[in-house]
Formats: structure tokens, C-alpha cells, sequence
């Protein structure tokens, strides 16, 4: 399921894949996905949680 607005609204440093892909239009072979993975990084973040992969060669080089 995306991210919501209100996710956006409660907390700004959630994005959406859209964001990510404007944020990132200089890339070359840009891949952005969504998928759902399990948290364990300490006692106050773990469970299933939406994350946005990415994939991309920058135009530098």
C-alpha cells in the first residue's frame, strides 16, 4: 500500500515513490520500488514497515 498523506503530514521525512523519482530525474537507469520488509533496529522500531528501494547511475561519470 503507498505511503499516505497523512503518514507525509505526521512525519516530513516519509516519501512517496513519486517523490523519490522526481528527486532523483538526473539519474540514469532509475529504478524506484516499494515493498514491505521487517523492522528489527532496536526496541522502539521493529514490525512490518513500507520502504522505498532505488537503483541509479548518476550522470557524472
Amino acid at each position: 500500500m503507498p505511503l499516505m498523506n497523512m503518514h507525509t503530514v505526521l512525519n516530513p521525512m516519509l516519501f512517496s515513490t513519486s517523490r523519490v523519482k522526481s528527486l532523483l530525474q538526473d539519474f540514469k537507469t532509475l529504478k524506484v520500488w516499494e515493498e514491505e520488509t521487517i523492522l528489527n533496529e532496536g526496541p522502539f522500531q521493529q514490525g512490518a514497515a513500507n520502504v522505498i528501494g532505488r537503483l541509479g547511475l548518476n550522470n557524472f561519470y
